[in-house]
């Protein structure tokens, strides 16, 4: 399939300049250009050697790759096949009747696939991932085996998603770091000349790129290390080391220093995206009740929190009481008066409704309620600031409202903040905001920035004082709430084993230390607004 060819058989040198890639990104032009030089090589010394295909363990891994890439196309689809080389993979691909577009850089690999591989519903173009002249949402899916890793990844992505209709799928088989010969291979340089690997490529670790993918907007991310087969692999072992690696791809730990990662993930439409990532909240969420409902200590660090919260009512029992964000919070457990209400729709809430758009709800009066409580939900509103002014026309005259949100000291700043310690709170902390809003909203729990309500009401004067106009802010109440004592319990997600007695006994210490150094200890604070 892979000839040798001398280039003037085949190569227009004019061909160079059909490539442009953004002419102020010089380093993806020497990329590109560095990419057109191996195109060259590889024609020269042939591509299937190099790559690797040609041999008996080539060919079952490339058989492999085949149906991965091509199980999901069907007649009648419009797919991108990037860097196709010289068409190792389009014309099985094609065979699929979907319609093949398939791309390179290289001018003379393209030139051997046409003559080689040449197929009815496919055609071959000269194009640069990053920045191809295809028109947004075009294809059904892109596909492509080797090819990210030899790219600019962020801009290749973008571009891909880009031209990706709603719905769209991407389908690749790239190197896998961990795999201690690929790790050597892309890192080594004389080690890659010697194997034929251009000067770029690389190689991925599959939880880099996961987060990469959903950044850039792909959804349903799969990324799973397969292929232990090496492809010198003589032909009187091929079989047994092929069964002997399919086992090992099922054998946890061990998997993962498999040779390859096939990554699949979707393009979703913006209904989609917020379907799906409801439907994730809401299972979060009826997890997280379940978790919280178990662990003892967690639920007695609530009841305290609550019994704080509501001090200083004689007889909270009597109150008018809306919680806003009542999900996963156990509140009417201790307070049976209290009306629950979430934006998820859960069967066991009084209200569903979007807090943002509280002034238009008329299940609850205007000027009707003695409280609005909220516990750990201001910072994944939207616009917190908004809310609360629109909450104020729901609040008595006089009516408060109370919400429980993390605090930023010496102690708490890494547990909510480092990734060593994200396992004890996992949700995104971002000080440089520059409006108290979300950059990026999803789903209600998806969306956070813990230090949104710290900067509000710590930091950022002139962010609280566009509530003046709703709330008395010379009344405005803060008060520490605790300092380890939520991290002991582990959490909603990671319950600690401690017994009951002795973190009950433990907890006074633990408070009284929040109160009395909290710029040093504390972990959350309360505040309390009254309405004007």
């Amino acid at each position: 399939m892979s000839r040798k060819r001398e280039p003037s058989q085949y190569f227009d040198g004019s061909l160079d300049s059909e490539i442009d890639p953004k002419p102020s990104n010089s380093s993806v032009r020497g990329r590109i250009h560095r990419e057109i030089e191996h195109g060259r090589f590889l024609a020269e010394h042939g591509a299937g050697e190099i790559w690797n295909w040609e041999g008996p363990a080539g060919k079952q891994r490339w058989t492999r790759r085949v149906k991965m890439l091509s199980n999901h196309l069907r007649t009648g689809m419009s797919v991108l096949e990037l860097g196709c080389g010289t068409g190792y993979f389009t014309g099985e691909l094609a065979r699929s009747g979907a319609d093949i577009v398939a791309v390179d850089v290289s001018p003379e690999l393209l030139e051997i696939a046409k003559v080689d591989c040449a197929v009815a519903n496919g055609r071959y173009e000269i194009q640069n991932a990053c920045a191809l002249s295809y028109p947004d949402a075009v294809f059904d899916s892109v596909i492509g085996s080797s090819v990210l890793h030899h790219l600019e990844i962020q801009e290749a992505l973008r571009e891909i998603y880009r031209v990706l209709k709603p719905g769209g799928t991407i389908y690749f088989t790239e190197p896998n770091m961990l795999n201690p010969q690929i790790a050597i291979q892309k890192n080594i340089p004389w080690v890659k000349r010697k194997l034929g690997d251009s000067a770029d490529e690389t190689a991925f670790f599959r939880w880099p790129l996961r987060r990469l993918l959903q950044q850039t907007g792909f959804r349903d991310v799969r990324i799973e290390p397969f292929d232990f087969l090496h492809p010198r692999t003589p032909l009187p072992v091929v079989n047994q080391l092929n069964a002997l690696g399919r086992f090992l791809e099922n054998v946890p730990v061990i998997s993962e220093f498999a040779g390859s990662l096939y990554i699949r993930a979707v393009k979703l439409s913006s209904t989609m995206i917020i379907q799906t990532e409801e439907a994730k909240d809401r299972a979060a969420t009826l997890r997280n009740r379940a978790r919280l409902g178990a662990n003892k200590n967690l639920l007695f660090w609530y009841r305290e929190l609550y019994r704080d919260q509501f001090k200083n009512f004689p007889d909270p029992a009597a109150l008018s009481v809306l919680e806003v964000g009542s999900g996963t919070s156990p509140l009417k457990q201790f307070l049976s008066n209290v009306v629950t209400s979430d934006v998820l729709d859960l069967d066991y809430l009084d209200l569903v409704f979007d807090c943002h758009e509280i002034d238009k709800l008329e299940a609850i009066r205007d000027g009707s309620l003695d409280v609005m409580t909220l516990t750990n939900v201001l910072h994944h509103l939207k616009s917190p600031i908004t809310f609360l002014n629109r909450a104020a026309g729901k609040l008595k005259p006089g009516g408060k409202v109370i919400a429980t949100e993390p605090f930023f000291s010496l102690l708490s700043t890494p547990i909510f903040k480092s990734p060593i310690l994200k396992y004890l709170h996992h949700e995104p902390v971002d000080f440089g905001i520059s409006e108290p809003e979300l950059k990026n909203v999803r789903g209600p729990l998806a969306s956070a920035n813990i230090a949104l309500p710290w900067l509000i009401f710590f930091r950022k004067h002139e962010w609280l004082r566009r509530l003046n106009a709703s709330y008395d802010l010379e009344s405005l109440s803060l008060r520490f709430f605790s300092s380890l004592s939520y991290m002991l319990t582990g959490g909603i997600s990671h319950r600690l084993p401690i017994p009951r007695f002795i973190y009950s006994a433990l907890f006074p210490i633990d408070l009284a230390l929040s109160r009395s150094f909290p710029g040093f200890c504390a972990a959350f604070f309360t505040v309390t607004l009254t309405r004007r």
